[in-house]
């Protein structure tokens, strides 16, 4: 875990390095104050242009230190007879239960730092150090973890980690051409756009029994925009979007996100739409820790703070809520 440092005790470790032969008392003090400042300013940066987290519920029972994340499937099975008396034995009801394949959880790390001379002249002249190099730390995390939780990724760790936008074993909705031979919505008129997004819908809950049922609808920025300001027909004043969340028995929220505008690596064809049932029963997410600092190290003539994240992709307990169209 990242050890967390007063200015004393920053002092000090400031004044038994090399930076000590260089730098006065007071000077010795500023730069200590200086690097809690950044310490602490960073943790309040916000990137809300990254949302996979905020699109997949997160998991809170996974601990800082675990190395592999698993669950166990319940499943209650058995059978009734229907008698005319109650000799015998009857049919035995019980509940079975395994383990699933574990995650595995991998840390991401960054760093950031500043020399001699960006220490000497910020202590000297009672100047700000960068916050800049901080927060370039952090970012790059955030954006990391922001696209495992997207994409999911199978190489880069050594592990296979899952995306929200590319699960494996859920529902996938075969988007059909419209008048213009074509699936794309900005060749379908506004009923066809409006038929398929009732049909990803409702083929989840067919295809479930009416168990699943789907709140949320993710589009890509172009087909998001086409609805939110295409009238539903001639005379309407009521756009697709406005008509679709006022019917739709199970959705509540549709939003834009640019992720679904093209394909890493060709996962899958055209624009992606995809209506999901947002709750932590379905999928969750892997990060126990989402940023952390360690404590500065002085090396040589440079002050490094070493960061870190913890990930583990994204976790799917139910993937039929789940459904993907291409090609909108």
């Amino acid at each position: 875990m990242a050890t967390r440092l007063d200015q004393a005790s920053l002092v000090a470790r400031i004044e038994r390095s090399d930076l000590s032969n260089h730098m006065d008392a007071s000077e010795s003090v500023n730069y200590a104050r200086e690097l809690l400042r950044i310490r602490a300013a960073v943790f309040e940066v916000k990137y809300p242009e990254l949302k996979a987290m905020a699109l997949i519920p997160k998991n809170t029972e996974v601990s800082d230190t675990d190395e592999q994340y698993a669950y166990r499937v319940s499943r209650e099975y058995g059978m009734t007879a229907l008698g005319s008396s109650y000799q015998g034995t009857a049919p035995r009801a019980d509940v079975s239960s395994s383990e699933s394949t574990p995650q595995g959880i991998k840390p991401i790390t960054a760093s950031y730092g500043f020399d001699f001379q960006e220490a000497k002249v910020a202590a000297r002249l009672g100047n700000q150090l960068p916050q800049r190099k901080a927060n370039a730390a952090r970012k790059a995390i955030a954006q990391e973890i922001n696209r495992i939780l997207t994409f999911g990724d199978s190489t880069k760790y050594g592990i296979a980690m899952q995306g929200l936008l590319t699960l494996s074993g859920t529902e996938v909705y075969t988007v059909p051409n419209g008048a213009g031979a074509s699936p794309t919505w900005a060749l379908k008129t506004s009923d066809e756009i409006l038929a398929d997004m009732n049909a990803i819908v409702t083929q989840i809950v067919v295809n479930s029994n009416d168990v699943e049922h789907p709140d949320t609808m993710l589009l890509p920025l172009a087909s998001y925009h086409l609805i939110s300001t295409r009238r539903l027909g001639d005379g309407s004043d009521v756009t697709i979007l406005k008509h679709f969340l006022a019917n739709s028995p199970h959705i509540t929220t549709v939003e834009p996100w640019y992720a679904l505008d093209a394909a890493p690596a060709g996962q899958w064809t055209g624009k992606r739409m995809m209506v999901y049932h947002k709750s932590p029963d379905v999928l969750e997410s892997l990060v126990p820790v989402e940023f952390d600092q360690f404590a500065p190290q002085v090396r040589d003539m440079e002050t490094i703070t070493n960061c870190h994240a913890r990930c583990g992709g994204v976790v799917v307990y139910r993937p039929k809520a789940i459904a993907y169209g291409d090609g909108i």
